[in-house]
C-alpha cells in the first residue's frame, strides 16, 4: 500500500514558508506577493488559486494620532487593489506582475507626502 502524503512542515509565516522551499524542504503553496520582492522561485499554476480577505479595523480616535494616519495610509497603499496587481480581486499570474522594489512601493508612498510631513513635525 502506498505511503499517504503528508505536509512536513507547518506555519503561519510566508516568509518562513518560502525559506524552508529556498532551503530544499520541497514545494508549498506560497501567496502570489511573495514572488514580487523574492527571486529564484518558480511558480507552478496546477489551477488552485485561494483569496484570503484582509481587513483593516481601527477605533476611529485613533486618528487623532499622526503615526496612527500614517500607518493606515501605508497599509492601504501597499495593499491597495489597483496598483498593487498581487492583491487584485482577480488572480493575477505572477508572471504578468510589473518588476517593481521595495525601494520603489517605498518611494511612492512616500512621494504622496505622508512620510516627509511627519519628518517635518516631529
Amino acid at each position: 500500500m502506498a505511503e499517504e502524503a503528508r505536509a512536513l512542515f507547518f506555519t503561519n509565516s510566508s516568509s518562513a514558508l518560502a525559506e524552508s522551499v529556498r532551503h530544499g524542504v520541497g514545494i508549498a503553496l506560497l501567496p502570489t506577493y511573495g514572488l514580487v520582492f523574492e527571486k529564484g522561485f518558480e511558480t507552478l499554476d496546477i489551477g488552485l488559486h485561494f483569496a484570503t480577505p484582509f481587513w483593516l479595523c481601527y477605533h476611529k480616535d485613533a486618528l487623532a494620532k499622526q503615526s496612527a494616519r500614517i500607518a493606515v495610509q501605508f497599509l492601504k497603499h501597499i495593499f491597495n487593489r489597483k496598483s498593487m496587481p498581487w492583491f487584485a480581486d482577480e488572480f493575477v499570474s505572477p508572471d504578468d506582475f510589473p518588476v517593481i522594489t521595495t525601494a520603489e512601493v517605498m518611494a511612492s508612498f512616500s512621494s504622496a507626502g505622508a512620510v516627509s510631513s511627519t519628518i517635518a513635525a516631529v
